[in-house]
């Protein structure tokens, strides 16, 4: 059969047409019909038994297995049986047939996923009883550790949980690869009504940590789900001031993801010291919020008391942090703010961490003065504390250096960063008006006919000027096998 052909045969199986697919079918042999019905089609290597189980069409999959003799147990690429499909997409009706036609109700798929899990994800009550009817096993954990109750819990449907553990009562005790008990995934998707049922009727000890030593409370916090986090608190005696194994607490945790009402929470709230230091360097949260960038929540840490200049055990402020995750508008809120740079125990400072140039343009705009600077209000906008003062101020080039390097080639630019790093205050120059010296690439192409002093500007045929980027070395390039060198005639 042709490739339209095989196109039709998924199409008709794909849209339930029975009919259509019978007199397809019929004008075959007997042994072209019966190697239909085991083809694998796609990439996906699925059969026609698994686009109708995929799609729930009971008669479809009856002719094939029937008709064609089609294999229930028949697997594609990722090892998904018919039984999967079936139950992953929650028809019933398609579950049951397959079950009585002999599918294997513990199959395993690619990771080892049974369909009680593909079912658990799209939290159909009907399948899943259909499957534990027929001894499916609901302790059977994945290539992750999970198993069928981990999935329920984080998909967060009560009714299933609350079936699961009727079936299996011990079923909560399962943990993951990495220690994750079936509480820490309600609360990480903050689902309340689950984790409400886990603590009543499961015995999980309060601040049960994962492998990386997060708790639920943890999970619930930073990822801003404070319905669950109160939860916990009041049921669970979580607290809120625990450690991972890094030393991080939530109030850290919560700067790092953004959670800015999770912030005030743990702070006006529970009363959780918003300058507490964690991990073995001593970071504040307003280290861990200057380093993801997190502009508003290093604004609200600062409303609600952070200590704007404090130090890490390597002599580091927010303003290096802000620096080494290369964040333009932290750096530039912290000098806002009043943050000025200064040297780390090893002599660094924070301008000396910043690479990118959008970040090293902050330092280069002069900031106001000390008396000059103002505060945010809680729309963000920066109000100065003088009349007509200016947020940027232009500031005068420093007239003093270690080391002056002039040309920007690979070479240069190399001895200038190595210096730089070295902690020498170095002047880095260029005659011309681009970077790279001899191996640049220049843009626009008006700066290539200045570049050789061409007579006039490129014609309108060329298009726009920043549409060109041409390389002042010769490049080799591949056409067609054959080594060609490409060259600009000027």
């Amino acid at each position: 059969m042709d490739e339209s052909g095989l196109k039709l045969l998924v199409k008709l199986t794909q849209e339930g047409r029975l009919i259509c697919l019978q007199k397809h079918v019929t004008s075959w042999s007997s042994a072209a019909a019966a190697s239909i019905s085991s083809k694998h089609f796609g990439r996906s290597g699925d059969t026609l038994l698994h686009y109708a189980a995929r799609h729930g069409h009971l008669d479809v999959m009856e002719f094939l297995i029937k008709q064609l003799g089609a294999d229930v147990e028949v697997y594609n690429n990722d090892y998904k049986r018919p039984l999967h499909e079936a139950a992953s997409m929650g028809h019933e009706v398609c579950v049951s047939y397959l079950l009585q036609e002999g599918a294997n109700v513990d199959s395993l798929k690619k990771a080892d996923w049974t369909p009680l899990m593909m079912a658990c994800t799209r939290k159909n009550l009907d399948v899943i009883q259909k499957l534990l009817s027929h001894g499916a096993d609901p302790t059977l954990r994945n290539k992750d550790g999970w198993n069928s109750f981990h999935i329920a819990c984080r998909e967060g449907h009560p009714l299933v949980v609350e079936h699961l553990l009727h079936a299996a009562p011990d079923i909560w005790r399962t943990k993951s690869n990495t220690g994750r008990t079936p509480l820490h995934s309600a609360a990480m998707h903050g689902c309340e009504e689950v984790v409400s049922i886990l603590l009543e009727r499961c015995g999980y000890t309060p601040n049960s940590t994962d492998s990386c030593g997060v708790t639920p409370f943890m999970d619930a916090v930073r990822n801003g789900h404070l319905p669950v986090a109160k939860l916990l608190l009041e049921k669970h005696q979580a607290s809120p001031v625990a450690a991972d194994v890094l030393g991080a607490k939530p109030v850290h945790q919560v700067a790092v993801t953004g959670q800015e009402e999770a912030l005030r929470f743990l702070v006006l709230d529970l009363g959780v010291d918003i300058n507490q230091r964690g991990t073995d360097i001593q970071l504040t949260a307003l280290h861990y919020a200057a380093k993801e960038g997190h502009v508003a929540i290093i604004k609200t840490l600062v409303e609600l008391g952070a200590d704007l200049h404090a130090w890490d055990k390597k002599g580091r402020t927010a303003l290096h942090m802000a620096c080494i995750g290369q964040q333009a508008e932290a750096v530039r809120t912290l000098l806002l703010l009043g943050l000025e740079d200064s040297q780390d125990a090893s002599g660094t400072t924070a301008r000396q961490l910043a690479m990118k140039q959008d970040v090293v343009r902050m330092f280069e705009c002069g900031m106001p003065k000390t008396s000059d600077r103002g505060l945010f209000v809680s729309n963000g906008d920066y109000i100065s504390s003088k009349p007509g003062a200016e947020d940027y101020k232009p500031c005068k080039m420093n007239e003093e250096y270690d080391v002056i390097v002039l040309g920007t080639g690979l070479t240069e630019c190399i001895l200038s960063g190595i210096m730089s790093v070295k902690g020498k205050k170095v002047l880095h120059m260029d005659r011309n008006s681009y970077y790279g010296a001899e191996s640049a690439s220049i843009t626009p192409l008006e700066d290539v006919y200045k570049r050789f002093s061409l007579p006039g500007s490129p014609p309108e045929s060329m298009g726009k000027g920043r549409d060109w980027n041409v390389d002042l070395v010769p490049k080799f390039l591949m056409a067609n096998g054959i080594p060609s060198l490409f060259t600009l005639s000027i």
